[in-house]
Parts: structure tokens; C-alpha cells; sequence
């Protein structure tokens, strides 16, 4: 019985010690390397960062396969030169995107069935893209890469003066209804709009010298070939 009750006097006195106190329980990072390039993710901000210097090498993406869908947001620093084929494809929980200054070449699929993204970010000094309401531009504004598919806007302008649109550029967004295409668009990649499922109406200024709409469908000019 002595035992017992110095049993609970100890508890008692530690117990009295935690009070107040507070811990930390670290969040699990992940960490790795890729060619000249490393990365690490952090499990309790869903942050992956890319660093290192040079180009992004095929195959980054298999880097991710243990928390590809945990992943909320990318920053790629500066000295990282691109963004390899399907690097982030499949991150279906990534919401933005982070490019830097030096960043020069982005591989096709980059993006594809990220359905939550929408913000890609581009520093102001880069010479190769720019962001314009979180969507990816070449510098000039003449080509509209990536339409952030995680947008919830039904209705989408395609800003004046865009002359071509990139293969996948809006695929898979689930929420656009309406695109506005305007006369200076002269190019519409592959699976542009590919399995949108809630989309409608692609609409085209009249004075446009490559493409029409009819009843909201895309047609060549001539009406004789259905895009």
C-alpha cells in the first residue's frame, strides 16, 4: 500500500511539472536529391522546395511518389534553370507555384491534373515568362501557357493580343464554363480544352481570321474542320 501511494505521490509531482508546459512535435521533412538539384518537403506546411543550380532532369517526378498528393505548394529558388516534363504532374492538392528570375525552360505535362492550382508565380525580372492573374504567360503575353486550373471562374477572356494558346493549357479545369477567345489568337495547341468537363461555350470574335464558333463549338474559319 506504501508503494502504491508513493507510485501516486511521484506521478502527482510530475505531473504537476508538465503543466504548462508545452511541446513540439516536429513535422516529418523529406529530402533528396536530383542530378545538381535538391529538394525537400515539409509534411506540416505541404511546402516542397526545389534549390541547387542548373537544369531540372527527366524523371523528378518519381522523386515525389511517397507524398505527391500532400503537396500544396512549390518554390523553386533561384539558380534552378527549369522545370522538367510532368515534374509536378498528378499533385492534385498544389495550389501554387513559385518561379524564379533565372528559370528558362518548362517541359510539357508540368502542371497537368494539378486540379487545385491556382497561382503560378513568376519574378518580375524573369526573361522568359510572367504571371497574369496567376496564370502562365511566355514574357511578351503573346502565348498563354498555363491556365491555373484550379480556378473557380465560370467565365474565362483570353486577354488581346494572346496569338496562341499551349497544348493542355486549360485541361482538366473543372469549373470553367465559358472561354473568350479574341481576333489576335491565331494558334490553339493540343487538348487545349481536353476533358473540361463543365465547359460550354468557346466563344470567337468575328474578326477573327482562324477560328469561328458555332453554337459555342470551335471550328477553322471555313467551318470545315471541327476542333
Amino acid at each position: 500500500m506504501k508503494r502504491l501511494v508513493s507510485i501516486l505521490l511521484t506521478a502527482a509531482m510530475l505531473l504537476t511539472l508538465l503543466v504548462g508546459m508545452t511541446f513540439t512535435i516536429s513535422a516529418e521533412t523529406y529530402s533528396g536529391t536530383w542530378g545538381n538539384l535538391t529538394w525537400t518537403f515539409d509534411t506540416e506546411t505541404g511546402e516542397l522546395v526545389i534549390s541547387g543550380e542548373g537544369e531540372m532532369e527527366k524523371g523528378i517526378y518519381y522523386e515525389f511518389g511517397d507524398f505527391r498528393d500532400r503537396i500544396e505548394s512549390v518554390v523553386i529558388n533561384e539558380g534552378v534553370m527549369s522545370i522538367a516534363e510532368s515534374a509536378f504532374q498528378d499533385c492534385a492538392e498544389l495550389t501554387s507555384v513559385t518561379i524564379p528570375n533565372g528559370l528558362t525552360s518548362i517541359g510539357d505535362f508540368a502542371f497537368l491534373n494539378c486540379y487545385n492550382l491556382t497561382n503560378i508565380t513568376v519574378d518580375e525580372n524573369n526573361t522568359e515568362y510572367k504571371s497574369i492573374d496567376g496564370n502562365l504567360y511566355s514574357k511578351d503575353g503573346k502565348k498563354l501557357i498555363q491556365y491555373a486550373i484550379g480556378k473557380t471562374d465560370e467565365r474565362f477572356y483570353v486577354p488581346n493580343g494572346v496569338t496562341a494558346i499551349g497544348d493542355y493549357a486549360f485541361a482538366k479545369s473543372f469549373w470553367v464554363v465559358d472561354i473568350i477567345i479574341p481576333a489576335s489568337v491565331g494558334d490553339i495547341g493540343v487538348q487545349a480544352f481536353g476533358f473540361c468537363p463543365s465547359l460550354k461555350y468557346l466563344e470567337v470574335d468575328d474578326n477573327n481570321i482562324e477560328y469561328e464558333s458555332i453554337d459555342g463549338n470551335l471550328y477553322s474559319k471555313d467551318g470545315k474542320i471541327l476542333l
